[in-house]
């Protein structure tokens, strides 16, 4: 079941960061909401958004398949698809750096060549070889 959500808002256009959704709205603008607790967030913000009416189904043309008139639902999904990417980045980043402090120093220093490039200081204690391992890792990324 969807929420029709009307934007009321008095700025030309709303991009929704509060909720994380990122929809953009425009003024008098209605979305169907398919998730109800969105749309519950939604309505909280009563100076922005209010209940929308539900838009009457219209015959589809026989000949002409033109965009579909809302796009919430894939915009939805797109976002979930970007968190779902960052998630999986950062669970990455996290296995690689309990990896990083289990190893000792001559496998810090295999690791700092293989991956980056980088050849590390015979001279570092182990506790300063992880952390340079570990700088590697924020200055070039997990992969």
């Amino acid at each position: 079941m969807t929420t029709p959500i009307k934007y009321i808002g008095r700025k030309p256009s709303y991009t929704d960061f509060v909720n994380g959704s990122k929809l953009t709205f425009t003024p008098g603008q209605t979305r169907d909401i398919p998730d109800d607790s969105l749309a519950a967030k939604f309505l909280r913000q009563i100076d922005i958004f209010t209940h929308g009416e539900p838009e009457q189904a219209e015959p589809k043309p026989v000949k002409a398949e033109g965009p579909p008139k809302d796009d919430t639902e894939k915009l939805l999904k797109d976002v979930q698809k970007e968190k779902d990417d960052i998630l999986k980045k950062d669970t990455e980043r996290n296995d690689l750096v309990n990896q990083i402090r289990s190893m000792d120093k001559s496998q810090l220093d295999i690791l700092a060549n293989d991956r980056w490039g980088q050849k590390l200081n015979a001279k570092l204690s182990l506790e300063n070889a992880r952390a340079k391992v570990l700088q590697f890792v924020d200055q070039y990324g997990a992969a």
